[in-house]
């Protein structure tokens, strides 16, 4: 289960729309999962305009790599967080 989105969190997301009413948007996407949500109506504030919920906007399952620091996967798995980052097509993960 994802965890709700923290105070600072709020706040952070809260500042964000603030900063961003000088601009205007026709709409707004998001992934649909809770914390993105609760982001998304924050920093959307009181505008009228929509927001598109896209699964394809999720997280993604970064397998045994969850957790972990960059620099502890980029120790035990240097070539595939290269690859991650720098040239996907060439990615193969070995948790798969």
């Amino acid at each position: 289960m994802a965890s709700s989105l923290t105070d600072n969190g709020k706040k952070n997301a809260e500042s964000l729309g603030e900063s961003l009413k000088v601009i205007e948007f026709e709409a707004v996407y998001s992934s649909p999962s809770g914390r993105t949500k609760t982001t998304t109506e924050l920093v959307k504030g009181d505008r009228n305009i929509p927001v598109i919920f896209d699964d394809n906007l999720r997280e993604m399952n970064l397998g045994i790599w969850e957790g972990q620091t960059m620099d502890s996967i980029k120790e035990t798995n240097p070539a595939e967080i290269e690859h991650f980052w720098n040239a996907p097509e060439l990615f193969v993960s070995s948790w798969r």
